[in-house]
């Protein structure tokens, strides 16, 4: 029975990723299957500074938190490196 609460935290990390992928490709106006976890928003995904911030807006309205951090290239490139502060986000909202 131990190994059911690990099954869901993975389906939740699964549909948060999913999710996270789906609000990109919508803001950026790209296909969604471009959005994979190693896609660069800049290099791969056309992202700029202006579609970097939509980007943000939109997730911040899709997960309902606030990120306080911004797509600059540096430390925010990837689409794992998005997803990875959503999640941290969301989990922070969560706690106690």
């Amino acid at each position: 029975m131990a190994a059911f609460p690990s099954l869901v935290a993975l389906d939740d990390a699964l549909s948060l990723s999913f999710e996270v992928c789906e609000t990109i490709a919508h803001a950026l106006g790209v296909d969604r299957r471009e959005v994979q976890m190693d896609a660069d928003l800049f290099d791969d995904l056309g992202a700029d500074t202006s579609t970097a911030a939509l980007v943000i807006l939109a997730l911040e309205e899709a997960f309902d938190v606030d990120l306080e951090v911004e797509i600059d290239g540096d430390r925010v490139r990837l689409v794992s490196d998005v997803v990875r502060v959503v999640a941290a986000a969301v989990l922070g909202r969560r706690a106690p």
